[in-house]
């Protein structure tokens, strides 16, 4: 990846916390293929490997240093949910040819089923943007394993590398002429790196600008729209990281016609057009983006002027585009559970839908006035928030018509007035010695009263 990349990445702690999803499996001797951390290669970087079995980072499993070249093995296979940062260091940034110490900072990747014998696993800066992407559904209730295949694919479809793993592919090195770089999906991954360090230089990003960046394309991508916002928030920073992944080829062929490109790999021999937000150099290179699991996309009618602390209940969701079972989750208000294809079990815990199944779901209403309560439902990685606001016992502003010299010491009835922008019955007060009140229709008397939503008064004195 970009060294200008990956110095922003490591130079920002691990701005990340993963939760990881829960699986099961274990370790063995047998070593995994070396592994590499890149931004250029990270040289005498600190290598710490972690158990995420339990969906959060556990027991320190081994550590390792980095190499010359940006080299680390594994003594162990994982076949449970890992994560392995890479802390300081030092790399060479693509674009300028920087040599960047990185400090305590940090990068990291996230491998939801482990790393094999077999499995190189990689470090980059994409693999840090997509564990954010991850971070960002999970955070909005998907599915841990649904989110980190997504976020993965995503990613590597977006920055134009048609669907190769960024967590087990290991980029070239493409500023030593001693690599042997050759065309393919490592050149390729290279390549998307160099391209946004190139993005960097010539937007005037420093190192720890440009981890904010990747921060963003990963956060961004988290709604499945590449529009510099995420979940209709926007980046913070004012980074624009739509503009940087659309600009990813044209960048990336400035690199490889660049002085800095030693490898020997030109520019005619990459492509990174056509990912899943396309834009940018695409040249309709006919990728495709990565189909997910399904559903297609699904939503609820949103309730309001509901009565306070009452169940609620939205039916008859129908899923589509489903080839198989899928997994249903639901988060938000304490009282959000649902129930399947009309049966009269509910659950807030997460288990199986069948392929598009039907589910309802129900909520309590909230114990105060103008008072929302949400609930999100995620079906594999797709999710849908229903939201359940309770009425208002305040109406808009009324007025009597006032009576102007009147004569002393005679009876006056007002004109009655109906009251308006209420959905919940309240509670009449009257003040005033010797005032009445007739409220609703009913006998006069000093209150205070009940009165019904948008009911009358009419007062005595």
């Amino acid at each position: 990846m970009s060294r200008n990349l990956w110095a922003s990445v490591l130079a920002v702690a691990t701005l990340v916390t993963v939760s990881f999803i829960i699986s099961c499996g274990s370790s063995s001797t047998d070593s995994p293929a070396p592994g590499r951390a890149v931004k250029g290669p990270i040289v005498g970087g600190a290598v710490a490997v972690f158990d995420f079995s339990s969906g959060a980072q556990g027991a320190l499993l081994e550590t390792a240093t980095t190499g010359a070249d940006g080299r680390f093995s594994l003594q162990n296979t994982y076949s449970f949910p890992i994560q392995i940062t890479i802390t300081g260091g030092v790399f060479i940034d693509e674009a300028t040819g920087a040599q960047t110490d990185m400090g305590n900072q940090s990068i990291m990747a996230l491998f939801p089923y482990g790393v094999g014998k077999d499995e190189s696993p990689a470090v980059t800066l994409l693999t840090h943007a997509a564990a954010v992407d991850a971070l960002t559904r999970i955070a909005n209730g998907q599915d841990p394993v649904a989110a980190m295949e997504r976020a993965n694919a995503q990613l590597s479809f977006e920055m134009g590398l048609n669907g190769a793993d960024i967590t087990k592919t290991i980029p070239f090195d493409l500023t030593n002429p001693e690599e042997g770089a050759t065309p393919g999906a490592a050149a390729d991954y290279a390549a998307a790196l160099a391209a946004l360090s190139w993005y960097g230089m010539e937007n005037g990003l420093s190192p720890m600008d440009l981890v904010a960046l990747a921060e963003c394309i990963g956060k961004d991508l988290a709604d499945e729209i590449l529009d510099g916002q995420s979940f209709g928030e926007g980046c913070q920073g004012g980074y624009d990281p739509k503009t940087a992944v659309d600009n990813r080829e044209a960048n990336a062929d400035r690199f490889l016609d660049s002085p800095q490109n030693k490898s020997g790999v030109g520019a005619g021999d990459v492509s990174l057009d056509d990912g899943v937000g396309g834009g940018g150099g695409g040249g309709g290179g006919g990728k495709k983006p990565p189909v997910a699991p399904g559903p297609n996309a699904f939503g609820f009618t949103n309730l309001t002027g509901q009565a306070l602390n009452t169940p609620v209940t939205e039916g008859g969701a129908t899923l589509t585009g489903m080839s198989k079972p899928g997994t249903i989750s639901i988060a938000g208000d304490a009282s959000c559970q649902y129930s399947l294809d009309g049966g009269a079990t509910w659950t807030a815990a997460a288990g199986t839908i069948a392929a598009n199944g039907t589910f309802d779901v129900r909520v309590t209403s909230a114990n105060a006035a103008s008072t929302a309560v949400s609930c999100m439902v995620t079906v594999n990685a797709v999710s849908a928030t229903w939201t359940v606001t309770t009425g208002s016992s305040v109406p808009a502003q009324f007025t009597f018509t006032d009576v102007i010299d009147a004569p002393l010491n005679t009876p006056y009835t007002s004109n009655t007035v109906t009251l308006t922008g209420m959905t919940l019955p309240s509670t009449a007060t009257l003040v005033g010695a010797g005032c009445t009140m007739s409220v609703d229709g009913g006998g006069y008397g000093a209150g205070p009263t009940a009165i019904l939503a948008n009911g009358t008064i009419t007062v005595k004195v």
